[in-house]
């Protein structure tokens, strides 16, 4: 995705090279584990990585609703051979 993509987002262009999970190494080297790991994009706004065994492995998305409540989605494979 690039800058113009991300810009209709509105989500600061830093946000994203901070991403601790923007390589397949980086990715690789998370343990498995239930719950997402998550990187703060704005408030109530998250992306994250989404591993819990050796079979799985996906780019997550949630959002804080008006209600206050998180909604969760999946985005699709994080790694390529998963």
């Amino acid at each position: 995705m690039g800058d113009k993509d991300l810009a209709q987002f509105d989500v600061p262009i830093d946000r994203i090279d901070a991403c601790p999970y923007k390589t397949d190494r980086l990715i690789e080297q998370l343990a498995y584990r239930d719950p997402p790991y998550w990187h703060h994009l704005l408030v109530g706004s998250h992306i994250g990585i989404y591993r819990p065994d050796v079979r799985h492995c996906n780019w997550t998305a949630r959002l804080l609703t008006k209600d206050r409540r998180y909604v969760q989605k999946c985005l699709g494979l994080a790694l390529a051979r998963y």
